[in-house]
């Protein structure tokens, strides 16, 4: 805890948390907290004071915080604009 690690797609460090709702019993006992998209996640982030950004508009489109404009599919790649690295959808580059 107390540590932070890097989202490469994004290029973005996230912190490391405990929070007594995960239950480490259940899987690896890690999950991913996404505070604007879901009550329990909102609800980890407020204790920890986490940022929500909230990239969904009302109509269901993508807003400019979900950074996903400056990236392009190509088949099963994503591909920064810019830059020839591509990524497969799980993240892993290629």
């Amino acid at each position: 805890m107390g540590k932070r690690v890097l989202v490469h797609l994004f290029n973005r460090e996230i912190p490391v948390i405990a929070d007594d709702y995960v239950d480490k019993a259940f899987g690896t006992g890690c999950l991913k907290v996404t505070p604007a998209h879901d009550v329990n996640d909102y609800e980890i982030g407020l204790r920890h004071q986490l940022p929500v950004i909230d990239t969904i508009n009302d109509d269901g489109t993508l807003n400019e915080k979900c950074e996903l404009q400056k990236f392009v599919w190509e088949g099963s790649f994503l591909r920064e604009e810019g830059n020839g690295q591509r990524l497969a959808r799980s993240g892993s580059p290629r």
